[in-house]
Order: C-alpha cells, then sequence, then structure tokens
C-alpha cells in the first residue's frame, strides 16, 4: 500500500494545494471558522482543476471534505475518500479521513454507533500506516466516545 500523502499528483502540484491551504489557515480569525471565502474558493477551484486532470483522486476528495461546511456533504465526500482510498491502497487517506469521521461522529453530527464503528476502522487502517499523532490522540478519541454513552472502546 502506497503512504505517499501526494498520491498522483505533482510534487508543485501538491505544494500549491498546501499554499491554498495555509492561505485559509492563516486567514482565518479564531472566532470564524476559515472567514475568507476568496481562500476557500481558490482552492475548491484547484481542487475542481486536479478533478478534471486525474480523475477522482481519494486525497483531493479527503482535502474537499476539509473545507466543505455542510457536515452531511463532509460525510459523503469522507466515505467516497475511503472507498477510493481502499481500492487505490491511499492509506495516509485512510487514515486522515477515518479519524475525520470519528471526530464528525463525536463532535459536529452525534452518532455513537457510527462514532465507535469509524474508530474501529481507524485502528486497523492506522495498523498498516503507523500515524504516531493519531495513535496519540485514541485516548481522547475513547474518552469522547464513552461520553457519548458507549460503556466500552476497546
Amino acid at each position: 500500500m502506497c503512504k505517499n500523502e501526494m498520491a498522483g499528483i505533482t510534487k508543485s502540484e501538491h505544494e500549491f494545494l498546501i499554499e491554498l491551504i495555509c492561505d485559509i489557515v492563516n486567514d482565518s480569525d479564531d472566532d470564524q471558522f476559515y472567514e475568507n471565502p476568496e481562500c476557500t474558493n481558490n482552492l475548491l477551484k484547484e481542487l475542481d482543476r486536479l478533478d478534471s486532470k486525474y480523475g477522482e483522486m481519494p486525497m483531493l476528495i479527503s482535502t474537499r471534505a476539509d473545507f466543505t461546511d455542510d457536515v452531511k456533504i463532509q460525510i459523503k465526500l469522507y466515505k467516497k475518500a475511503i472507498q477510493l482510498a481502499l481500492k487505490s491502497g491511499d492509506i495516509s487517506t485512510l487514515v486522515i479521513a477515518a479519524e475525520s469521521l470519528v471526530e464528525i461522529y463525536v463532535s459536529d453530527y452525534p452518532n455513537s454507533r457510527e462514532a465507535l464503528e469509524w474508530f474501529d476502522k481507524l485502528k486497523i487502517y492506522n495498523n498498516g500506516y503507523g500515524d504516531k499523532y493519531i495513535i496519540s490522540t485514541y485516548p481522547e478519541l475513547k474518552t469522547k466516545i464513552n461520553r457519548m454513552g458507549i460503556k466500552v472502546v476497546k
């Protein structure tokens, strides 16, 4: 399986995506999530361009989900990214998208069953990836899920 976070795009395209994401994050205000719509629009246009050039790619779909305001659309995009990542062997996207789904189902769109299901999948996906930061979040994620009323999280 592939650990490459660029997953099929060129290094310069990846660097440009990072620049656009940094523009959004650096322009954000603590009180307003991604406040400058122009920065987000620039990123979405670049994602559209890359989609046209390469077709659907898990990393691009997951990135789009990261900057989508509608939680139901985020869920749909993350799940689609995971399906494609499973087919292509993009472990990085599997881990990132699964972790995002756990957070969504714990915080933004509470659903304890889904949170636990995606937490279990996250652990499986990360076994093949070994992201130490993600591993370090397991106790916090377990606590959040337990607070939702789940008694046992392995």
